[in-house]
């Protein structure tokens, strides 16, 4: 397997007022999941797109006066992993900050979110909860969210086992057989 370094945006640009900090901050985390991602393909485990979100902008003559998403998207990302098994892979990112004792809010998963990922790992895909907050990226498998749902815990711990760099799909990736 090839090794793979990366620099990955940290912060939002400097100098967002707050009204605009939320963007800023769901758009570095964007571009650190999609430089996540070229990693996982430059490496050879897992080829990973984008899915666009439908959206509807309303106007009133040339002014937008609004915008809706038509229908519910599946998960973020889908694709395929590249270490000869071709099993699917599914990936639902959340940017966020975790509570003060390291938390993932479970209600911030959507039901459709949920429905998506609990189908793709019955299928026998890799289904990946990434959780983005500050400087920390977190891969959780869903199996390990599906069990939290099940007991009813209203949050997840982040695992330092689950802290990802750069190629956060590798320990799902089949060992290659040498020979």
């Amino acid at each position: 397997m090839q090794q793979v370094t990366l620099t990955l945006p940290i912060r939002p640009k400097p100098g967002t007022v707050a009204g605009k900090r939320r963007k800023a901050t769901g758009d570095a985390a964007e571009a650190r999941v999609e430089a996540m991602n070229a990693a996982c393909k430059l490496a050879g485990v897992a080829e990973l797109h984008k899915i666009p979100t439908d959206v509807v902008v309303q106007r009133n003559g040339p002014r937008i006066v609004g915008a809706f998403h038509r229908k519910r998207a599946t998960v973020d990302c889908l694709g395929w992993m590249l270490d000869g098994t071709g099993r699917a892979v599914a990936v639902e990112v959340k940017s966020l900050n975790l509570t003060r004792r390291g938390r993932f809010p479970l209600s911030d998963l959507e039901p459709h979110q949920r429905a998506a990922l609990a189908s793709a790992h019955a299928a026998g895909a890799v289904a990946v909860l990434l959780v983005v907050s500050g400087p920390s990226v977190y891969a959780v498998p869903w199996v390990n969210v599906a069990v939290a749902i099940e007991y009813g815990e209203a949050s997840l711990a982040m695992v330092p086992g689950w802290l990802a760099r750069g190629v956060y799909l590798a320990p799902w990736a089949a060992k290659r057989k040498a020979g």
